[in-house]
């Protein structure tokens, strides 16, 4: 947690109010883990592919349009 994140918590009065804000910070740690998790499968595919152009790789494609919540892809394909 941050100096900020830390003094936040000090600076509540209350059990309920202390509660909230730590069940905040969990959700952020949470999302922050899941997406740290999608970007090393990703490193870690990358690192084995033998695709010459990993970007036309569609084990890489479909990865990237996951990890980055996309659904439709533009004309040229491109998911970065």
């Amino acid at each position: 947690m941050s100096l900020e994140q830390i003094r936040e918590i000090l600076s509540v009065s209350g059990q309920v109010e202390r509660q909230a804000l730590l069940q905040q910070h969990h959700a952020e740690l949470e999302r922050r883990l899941q997406e740290i998790s999608a970007s090393k499968a990703l490193i870690e595919h990358l690192m084995q592919c033998t695709a010459d152009d990993f970007t036309r790789c569609p084990v890489y494609r479909r990865m990237a349009e996951s990890t980055a919540g996309l659904h439709n892809l533009g004309k040229d394909g491109c998911v970065i």
